[in-house]
């Protein structure tokens, strides 16, 4: 029944306050209008902008990106490569450099099917399918109401054997001496071209920033083109190099159906706010409308400033009453943090540039403790 009146989406702009909540009634009205939005954000056959970015895909062709009317990646634009990796999960044990820098294409993939699923005027979205002999990827890609940045859903149907599947985020023009910054646990770390390297949640080069909720191995270029690992298709718990068709019997990791949520933006952009979005997104629960206790939006609690501290953990204290509260500095400075709780405002103690802290809080007599400290290196 896919016209029936109660079977709709809807997309809004909402804004939630930090470990808060926000509630929102969508009704049914006959004959209603749709309101009036003054938005940038459109979407034609095989093109979709927001004022800022805009994507266009072909079959048989490429997927363009511009930013401000301006070429944002490469001739090939947006586009996978499925390139050769005989190595076993556990790639080469002597780490040699055939093992490191996988390269040669096996296969170009070809874009099958362009779809313009949404059309603003607050975001717009687009399917586009593409295809090897064997595989296919489904990328939703989407542009929304004043966002400099691509969101992208993916899901990759792998039926591969020794190969790998890499995003590919060219440059524009050739980079001169590229280096690329990547999160890592605790920190960040510049590299520059080097072969396959492990990664976090994010990765920066100089034309372009990744984000995602599931792609954590990357390599840099010498002409500055970033890649990131969407999948391997190795030989389980192996060391052994394998032609695609050795050990058939033998199943290959990563194969199957995979889900996987990313963002490209600009070099300068908040990337590590993104990354955090991505990985920590709001939990929408529908029911049906009804009177609460408390108001339709609160918060519990906030610790600010929201860029410079990153917060690892709040939980009830284990001996008395309170909470702890546990927060890393991830600016480049020293920050006095003040941290918010049921309303009441708590000015925490100085934390040095890339240190961890641990405080305990007993709202009742808004006593502080601070009870640990842990520099992190660099």
């Amino acid at each position: 029944m896919p016209e029936a009146a109660w079977r709709k989406r809807a997309v809004v702009p909402v804004e939630l306050p930090p470990l808060g909540w926000g509630v929102y009634t969508m009704g049914y009205v006959e004959g209603a209008k749709a309101p009036k939005v003054a938005s940038g954000v459109n979407a034609t056959k095989g093109l979709i902008s927001n004022g800022v970015f805009a994507v266009r895909a072909k079959v048989g062709g490429t997927i363009a990106v511009a930013r401000k009317g301006r070429p944002f990646l490469g001739r090939r634009g947006l586009h996978v490569q499925l390139v050769e990796d005989p190595w076993g999960s556990w790639g080469a044990m002597d780490e040699c450099e055939q093992s490191l820098c996988l390269s040669t294409e096996r296969e170009r993939w070809r874009v099958a099917r362009v779809i313009v699923r949404e059309g603003g005027p607050l975001r717009a979205a687009m399917w586009v399918e593409l295809r090897t002999r064997n595989s296919r990827l489904e990328l939703t890609i989407s542009l929304s109401k004043d966002r400099d940045a691509i969101d992208v859903a993916g899901r990759l149907h792998l039926d591969e054997r020794s190969a790998r599947v890499k995003l590919v985020l060219p440059p524009v023009a050739k980079v001169k001496k590229p280096t690329a910054t990547f999160d890592v646990p605790g920190a960040a770390v510049e590299r520059g071209p080097g072969g396959e390297v492990p990664g976090g949640r994010w990765v920066r080069a100089r034309h372009v920033s990744l984000a995602s909720d599931g792609i954590y191995n990357f390599d840099l270029a010498d002409d500055g083109t970033l890649r990131a690992t969407v999948a391997r298709a190795s030989r389980y718990a192996d060391d052994i190099v394998s032609a695609p068709a050795d050990r058939p019997w033998l199943p290959a990791v990563d194969s199957g159906e995979l889900r996987f949520n990313f963002v490209i933006a600009p070099s300068g952009a908040e990337i590590a706010a993104m990354a955090e979005e991505l990985e920590r997104p709001p939990v929408a629960i529908l029911s049906a409308a009804h009177a609460g206790e408390r108001p339709r939006t609160g918060s519990l609690a906030a610790l600010a400033p929201a860029r410079a501290m990153e917060l690892l953990a709040l939980k009830p204290a284990e001996a008395g009453p309170g909470v702890v509260v546990r927060a890393r500095n991830v600016s480049g400075r020293p920050v006095t943090p003040v941290f918010t709780w049921m309303g009441q405002d708590v000015r925490l103690t100085e934390v040095p540039a890339g240190a961890i802290r641990t405080w305990v809080i007993e709202r009742g007599e808004r006593r502080l403790v601070d009870i640990a400290e842990e520099l992190i290196p660099g």
